[in-house]
């Protein structure tokens, strides 16, 4: 009868001890899921794929209209403002 308290005892303490381990586990992926992004992981990927499509906005510069609107010989200065997220290929 002592080896059966000494193993529902032991077998207790296991479960315990998996339960804390447990919680702290979803404590940890609230804390994760809730923290702010890493945006310098974010930025270094989002160069590296710059380097690897260096000509993705590329195409832009290629329509008829954009060209002309920003022919050289045009007296005023052509602007353009494209918004969006870094790293999306607004470099040119």
């Amino acid at each position: 009868m002592q080896e059966l308290h000494e193993a529902r005892r032991a077998s207790d303490v296991e479960c315990e001890s998996r339960k804390a381990e447990d919680e702290l586990r979803r404590q940890h992926a609230v804390v994760t899921w809730l923290s702010a992004a890493d945006s310098a992981n974010d930025h270094e990927d989002a160069l590296s794929v710059h380097e690897n499509e260096s000509e993705s906005g590329a195409w832009l510069f290629q329509q008829d209209v954009i060209k002309d609107w920003i022919d050289e010989c045009s007296v005023s200065e052509p602007r353009l403002w494209i918004n969006g997220k870094p790293g999306a290929g607004k470099l040119s």
